[in-house]
C-alpha cells in the first residue's frame, strides 16, 4: 500500500514542476497524466483494500456460509449428446 501512496505523491510533486517554464500544451498533458495517475492510485488502493478484507475473512475463521455448488440431477442423461437423425416425413 505504501507503493501506491508513493505513486500518488510522485504525481502531486510533478504538478508544481510543470509550472517551471513549460508551454501550455505540455502543462495540460502533464496535468492529465497527473490526474490519470491519481485515479489509478485510487483504484489500486481500493483493490488492495478489497484484497486485504478478503484475506482477513479467509484467515479469520469467518462463520459466513460458503456457497456450495452441486451438480444438477440428471433428468435426461442423453441431453446435449448427438443423436441419429430421425426422418420426419414418414
Amino acid at each position: 500500500m505504501n507503493r501506491f501512496a508513493a505513486l500518488a505523491l510522485l504525481a502531486l510533486a510533478a504538478a508544481p514542476l510543470a509550472a517551471c517554464g513549460g508551454s501550455r500544451p505540455e502543462e495540460d498533458a502533464l496535468m492529465r497524466r497527473v490526474a490519470q495517475a491519481e485515479d489509478a492510485a485510487k483504484r489500486a488502493e481500493a483493490a488492495a483494500n478489497k484484497a486485504e478484507d478478503a484475506a482477513r475473512r479467509a484467515t479469520s475463521g469467518s462463520t459466513a456460509p460458503e456457497t456450495v455448488y452441486e451438480p444438477a440431477p440428471d433428468v435426461d442423461p442423453g441431453f446435449g449428446q448427438p443423436e441419429d437423425p430421425v426422418p420426419q416425413d414418414g
